[in-house]
């Protein structure tokens, strides 16, 4: 499955932050491995990043669910980025909430 920005509704981002958001998501998914089995991605010294996707299909097909975990040795860049500031790479910082 490919992951296209007109068919991510992502809660307000902006249609370019969409297309790197799922630019992303098809950059890190080929590098992940079900959450299932007794090979369970998880266990050990290895740490991983979990991609959690809910979808709706058009019509009859309802909704789903997809769960990705990405080795981090080898997820993108923008991943581990995105992880450590909260942000796509390349967006300004959010302003300080003093509250």
């Amino acid at each position: 499955m490919r992951w296209r920005a007109s068919s991510a509704s992502c809660w307000g981002f902006s249609a370019p932050k969409r297309e790197r958001l799922c630019a992303l998501i098809n950059r890190a998914a080929p590098l992940a491995q079900p959450p299932r089995g007794d090979n369970t991605p998880g266990r050990g010294d290895q740490r991983y990043f979990r991609i959690q996707i809910f979808y709706r299909g058009d019509g009859a097909t309802g909704t789903g669910e997809l769960d990705l975990l990405v080795p981090e040795q080898s997820a993108p860049p923008e991943l581990q980025a995105l992880w450590r500031h909260g942000q796509l790479e390349d967006e300004p910082p959010a302003p300080h909430d003093p509250s």
